[in-house]
């Protein structure tokens, strides 16, 4: 709400003066941008400084969501793309183990087989069957929770209303971004708030 009114506030009259939401790509601009003051704030100092000003809950809140937002950091690492590539690795070693599991499975049956001859192929059943049988069910959970972590990215990405060539690791990165300047931010706060608090008892 805060950030909605700053930006409204700067654009005044403007075709830009009276939005009712703003793009998460002008979150990491608060730090950015400076006011006129002496000495300069930016608009992020201004944001906390109101939000202080009006309760201890809101200051409260913002702390709050600093730590919320740490785990954005991790996020804005990570690439989806790498991720299902990862993935599809799991998927693809585990067939091939299936398919030779099959192969020596047939063969073991097979009394003509060579393999089967010196139980060779047997000893190798009793070792991969136990294996695929453990792998598998791990691997398509693995297949059903990245489906529903892309399944959730999209529907992060329409909730904020973000086009559609914008990855995700860019929305990420943007937060993540936002969330160093907001912790950088509130530290400064704090701080200006105990040396402030400091001088008050040297007055008195």
């Amino acid at each position: 709400g805060v950030t909605l009114w700053l930006g409204n506030a700067l654009n005044g009259n403007s075709f830009r003066g009276s939005a009712e939401g703003f793009r998460t790509d002008a979150l990491p601009r608060l730090a950015e941008l400076r006011t006129n003051s002496t000495p300069p704030s930016s608009l992020l100092a201004v944001a906390l400084q109101h939000c202080a000003a009006a309760s201890e809950e809101g200051w409260a809140a913002l702390e709050r969501l600093a730590q919320q937002l740490g785990s954005v950091k991790a996020a804005a690492r990570l690439s989806m793309t790498e991720v299902a590539d990862e993935a599809g690795r799991f998927i693809g070693s585990l067939a091939a183990v299936k398919d030779e599991l099959s192969f020596h499975s047939r063969a073991s049956r097979s009394a003509s087989a060579a393999a089967a001859a010196d139980g060779g192929a047997d000893r190798l059943v009793e070792v991969l069957e136990p294996f695929v049988n453990s792998v598998e069910p791990r691997v398509e959970a693995l297949c059903d929770e990245l489906k529903a972590m892309q399944a959730a990215l999209v529907a992060t990405h329409a909730f904020f209303a973000e086009e559609a060539k914008t990855s995700m690791e860019a929305f990420f990165s943007r937060w993540a971004t936002f969330a160093g300047q907001l912790e950088a931010a509130l530290a400064h706060e704090t701080e200006g708030k105990h040396l402030e608090g400091s001088k008050r008892a040297r007055r008195a």
